[in-house]
């Protein structure tokens, strides 16, 4: 029941950052590239600069992280022996990828790939 509640709990805090992320990025579509580049800095990589007017600019941010969880241990007793049995526990990649859509100066729109976008670092 605690594993479920703690899953549960961390779920609807990524949904959170996420939703918080989009509303961010929902706020910015119509703003200068000037206001846009102040809430979310400079783009990580990936800039492609229009050439002409009223060509779209695409401006990304790439976010990976890995991270290393320990396995719980749970131990049993049967009579003098003691059985312990490790549960879970490994390696896990999270990705996101926002590209920024930017037409004559504003942003125009934008559009996020991966399971971690809950905004760039």
């Amino acid at each position: 029941m605690n594993r479920v509640l703690v899953v549960a709990t961390l779920t609807a805090l990524l949904v959170g950052c996420g939703m918080r992320y989009q509303a961010q990025l929902n706020g910015l579509v119509g703003k200068s590239y000037t206001e846009v580049l102040a809430a979310l800095d400079e783009p990580y990589s990936g800039m492609y600069t229009a050439e002409t007017p009223g060509e779209t600019e695409i401006w990304v941010y790439l976010r990976d992280r890995t991270f290393t969880t320990n396995p719980s241990a749970v131990t049993t007793f049967s009579g003098n022996t003691a059985y312990t049995r490790f549960y879970g526990g490994g390696t896990s990649s999270l990705r996101c990828r926002t590209r920024i859509y930017v037409r004559d100066g504003v942003m125009v729109g934008y559009d996020l790939e991966g399971n971690d976008c809950i905004g760039p670092r």
